[in-house]
């Protein structure tokens, strides 16, 4: 049988001490699995020593729970908006990806796509986990006009603040827009400049 049939690769690379951590507890569980080293980027120090594991495919699914385990992972396809409050600056959140007070973000560090999370969740280390369950909101950035609109108007403030979002658009607007009126006024004779720079240039050509 060839050997990729027999072995599969964890589709993640490893430090040093999470490697350390990983080998002995895939020992103690008497897991059949190799390891080989690659050395990746370029930097003052040199290219950096990084591990990967091949897991015997019969024990994939042991070992994706002593990864879960030893790594402390849970699932980001299962992450949910906190509610509570919030713990940088106390003020209250209600099912939501961030702190509507002080920005603090909620999302998920990782990525539920990453294909190490997927080989997790397709390997059974975490129960009842399915990616198209994901709410889009733990995959999308806020865009810079969303993270605008909500700091002139956030969803919870104290009516202080409220006042000061308001005060700072009604400050901002007229002039963002004067600025926007005149680069249009400006524009074509700045055209018209260039036009006759290239034609001096050129010798009158077009």
């Amino acid at each position: 049988m060839d050997h990729d049939e027999l072995w599969v690769e964890i589709p993640a690379t490893f430090g040093h001490e999470s490697f350390a951590r990983l080998e002995h507890a895939f020992a103690e569980a008497d897991l059949e699995f190799d390891s080989a080293t690659r050395n990746v980027g370029v930097g003052p120090q040199g290219a950096e020593t990084v591990y990967v594991f091949h897991l015997f495919r019969d024990h994939a699914r042991t070992g994706a729970r002593i990864l879960r385990d030893v790594l402390e992972l849970e699932d980001p396809a299962q992450a949910l908006p906190f509610a509570g409050a919030c713990p940088s600056c106390d003020a209250a959140v209600d099912d939501a990806w961030e702190c509507p007070s002080c920005g603090l973000g909620f999302r998920p560090p990782y990525d539920p796509r990453d294909p190490f999370f997927v080989f997790l969740r397709e390997q059974g280390a975490f129960p009842d986990a399915r990616l198209d369950e994901v709410p889009s909101a733990a995959l999308e950035e806020p865009t810079f006009i969303a993270r605008a609109l909500r700091y002139i108007w956030p969803e919870r403030a104290t009516p202080a603040r409220r006042v000061f979002g308001i005060v700072t658009g009604v400050v901002m607007i007229p002039p963002l827009v004067l600025v926007g009126l005149v680069c249009l006024l400006f524009l074509p004779f700045a055209l018209l400049a260039r036009r006759r720079l290239r034609q001096e240039v050129g010798g009158g050509g077009p």
